[in-house]
């Protein structure tokens, strides 16, 4: 059993604040290898994470692109729509049940571009965003 700190020599009190700096050096270094492999953990998630979020979003660009030339499309469509005689108007037709397939195929890109798969990673990003957010107390 340890002795109180007026009852102690010289000697015993420099020991016990040896021994202390000791364990306080200890406990210091843990918790420098926990940040280190926390710093570690964060890089490699982003690493992970980051290059599948953007190439997911990267195609959701270029079919939205897509989109917009189509709606630029079926607009002009609309528009020479307002002065097309009766013989015209089976090209019209025809134009926009093409434009009606190009659309179908974009709604496939869109399906085979898997948003799901984007709303997964970013929720996955999310729920670890807030682990790291508790642990270090925000």
């Amino acid at each position: 059993m340890k002795k109180e700190i007026q009852q102690m020599s010289d000697r015993e009190l420099m020991m016990e604040l040896v021994e202390a700096k000791r364990r306080a050096e200890k406990w210091e270094r843990i918790r420098l290898c926990v940040m280190a492999a926390l710093l570690l953990t964060v890089v490699v998630l982003a690493a992970v994470y980051v290059p599948r979020v953007t190439a997911t979003l990267r195609r959701v660009n270029e079919t939205m692109d897509q989109v917009q030339a189509m709606s630029e499309q079926a607009q002009s469509f609309l528009d020479s729509f307002k002065s097309i005689s009766a013989e015209k108007l089976a090209e019209t037709v025809e134009n926009v049940n093409a434009t009606a397939q190009e659309a179908r195929e974009i709604m496939d890109k869109l399906k085979e571009v898997g948003l799901e798969s984007l709303e997964q990673s970013l929720k996955e990003l999310s729920e670890f965003a807030e682990k790291l957010r508790g642990f270090f107390g925000r």
